[in-house]
């Protein structure tokens, strides 16, 4: 069945670094990778002050793709911020128009000010800025659309990356059943309703 590798997760919380990770090795690395924030460094020239008209851009960019690849029937890799409402919605319509089978990755951190601090460290080597207040704003909102996320996947990883010491599966779904590897996970327990 074709299948879309969906990588979710609040802005800073690693989804780019975690891709490279899991889809680095074959039969994935041949799977075409869908992100804004890369198509923004291979299309659009942009400084600081471009930001978001370049990030506009290579999100349009995306969703054609995105339309591109569902009709030709292929697998592919999707990264995504699920936090804009009419995207997500958007999305999901597209999947289950084409019928995929979604298998998600949900990439979290125990609290806001460790994606803050990455978004810092990456604009100090060149990255382009983002807001703290809307990393800050928009962590619970990623966190929460879990339960949706859930909806329309056929699996769905939690993936903890809050610190250097590794990546941690803290959770996995199917339709049918929760498996929860480490319930002592900090943002995991905020979840709990889930589990209910």
């Amino acid at each position: 069945m074709k299948t879309v590798y969906w990588v979710l997760g609040a802005i800073g919380s690693g989804k780019s670094i975690i891709s490279d990770y899991l889809f680095s090795e074959p039969p994935f690395k041949s799977l075409e990778y869908l992100g804004s924030d890369l198509y923004k460094k291979q299309f659009f020239d942009y400084d600081a002050n471009k930001s978001k008209i370049g990030y506009r851009c290579a999100d349009d960019l995306v969703f054609y793709r995105l339309h591109k690849l569902c009709i030709s029937n292929v697998d592919f890799i999707f990264e995504f911020c699920p936090t804009n409402r009419n995207k997500l919605n958007t999305i999901k319509a597209i999947f289950k128009k084409y019928g995929y089978s979604v298998i998600a990755f949900f990439i979290g951190t125990d609290n806001r000010s460790v994606n803050r601090k990455r978004c810092s460290e990456r604009e100090n080597a060149g990255a382009d800025p983002v807001d703290p207040s809307k990393v800050l704003a928009r962590y619970d909102e990623a966190l929460f659309r879990i339960p949706e996320l859930l909806s329309v996947s056929t699996r769905l990883y939690l993936v903890d990356n809050s610190d250097i010491d590794g990546l941690k599966l803290v959770a996995y779904f199917t339709k049918k059943k929760a498996y929860v590897l480490q319930p002592d996970c900090v943002w995991l327990k905020k979840l709990n309703s889930i589990f209910n």
